[in-house]
Order: C-alpha cells, then sequence, then structure tokens
C-alpha cells in the first residue's frame, strides 16, 4: 500500500481494534498506527490522542461509514 491518507484519528484502542476488525472482513487494507511510545509511557497518546489509522483514498467512505456505525450504535 504505497498511497495512503489519514482517515480516522483514535481516542482509545478498544475503537481501534473494533474498527480493525470490521475492515478486515471487508478485506480493506489499512495502517493503524499508535502514538505510544515505550520510552515514555503513554505520555504521547495523553498529548496526540491514541492513534490513526491510514488508508487509500478510494476506500476513505467506506471506511467512514464502517466507523460511524461502530461510535454511533455506542
Amino acid at each position: 500500500m504505497n498511497d495512503t491518507v489519514l482517515i480516522v484519528e483514535f481516542d482509545n484502542g478498544i475503537v481501534a481494534n473494533l474498527l480493525a476488525a470490521e475492515l478486515e472482513k471487508e478485506n480493506i487494507d489499512f495502517i493503524i498506527h499508535s502514538n505510544r511510545d515505550s520510552a515514555y509511557s503513554s505520555l504521547f497518546q495523553l498529548q496526540n490522542g491514541w492513534g490513526h489509522l491510514e488508508a487509500a483514498p478510494a476506500d476513505k467512505e467506506r471506511i467512514l461509514a464502517i466507523y460511524n456505525g461502530l461510535t454511533l450504535d455506542s
């Protein structure tokens, strides 16, 4: 996967894991980047959020629809 764009920023790892499971079911390629750094514990996560998801621009609308379905249902 060469060209990716930032699509979703996460507040926690639970939502990131749920979305990853749904995207795998749909065979959508993605990258989840955590802001955790073992040297600084969770300092960067407190400042910058848990992390984010990147994927191909062509998959953005599908991913956002799945993400919104997960977050609006809770």
